[in-house]
């Protein structure tokens, strides 16, 4: 399985541990010792997360040691996050439920793509995206499943793809770029995945549905019939 890794450290601040001398730490140790591992460093923006300031101290040290850079914005609240996003030229905006048009302008400016996240925005019964403003724009979005404990405990893609398509009203071939290609771009991955061309990964789905578009019709439905990595058939262990 390929995986890109992401050094997180600004999510949340650990129960019991001081605010100011968390961050110190991210800049000045974590970001150091994660850099040879991870390729992306990310942060909330948020204010019950890590505060613009904050935000914009760990991304530039992160950005001075080579990291490339993502953001959690917008999700719970209007923030300065998508603006954050588009300062730094990050790969991507996560989220983004509170994003305004000039900031979604920004976004498409900066080349950024917005990460949808469905399954947390169900979970969290957030607002709908605005999903007009994205297109408007021509920015690019991805889907992703935001796999995580606290909002999103579900690893369907698909069922994300559905939900976007019928509760954000976005089309299926929007959520199937969504899933494929602009999730590629996000991670600087261009021509290498999310797509089968010459010099690809050649990794894919082989899906039994007698359309594309009845990929995110099946809600909750396991569809896929065998999957190829590295253009050969995975068999799970």
């Amino acid at each position: 399985m390929r995986v890109i890794p992401t050094f997180l450290g600004a999510h949340t601040v650990p129960p019991g541990v001081d605010r100011r001398a968390y961050v110190r730490s991210l800049i000045d140790e974590m970001l150091p010792a994660f850099r040879p591992w991870a390729v992306f460093c990310d942060a909330w923006c948020e204010a019950s997360a890590f505060t613009a300031a904050e935000v914009r101290a760990v991304l530039g040290r992160a950005k001075e040691l080579g990291y490339a850079i993502r953001v959690h914005a917008a999700q719970l609240a209007p923030g300065e996050g998508p603006d954050i996003a588009a300062e730094f030229g990050a790969r991507s905006a996560d989220h983004l439920e509170f994003a305004t048009p000039a900031q979604i302008n920004a976004l498409a400016k900066a080349g950024t793509v917005a990460v949808l996240c469905p399954g947390a925005n169900f979970t969290t019964h957030g607002p709908r995206p605005p999903i007009e403003a994205m297109r408007e724009a021509k920015l690019a979005i991805a889907i992703a499943s935001d796999l995580n404990p606290g909002t999103s405990n579900s690893e369907s893609l698909p069922l994300a793809m559905s939900l976007a398509c019928v509760q954000w009203g976005m089309t299926p071939a929007e959520v199937l770029a969504g899933a494929t290609v602009h999730a590629a771009h996000s991670l600087n991955l261009d021509g290498l995945a999310g797509c089968l061309r010459p010099g690809s990964f050649a990794d894919c789905a082989v899906v039994d549905a007698e359309s594309p578009e009845a990929i995110p019709y099946y809600v909750g439905v396991n569809r896929v019939l065998q999957t190829v990595a590295g253009g050969a058939l995975w068999e799970p262990s």
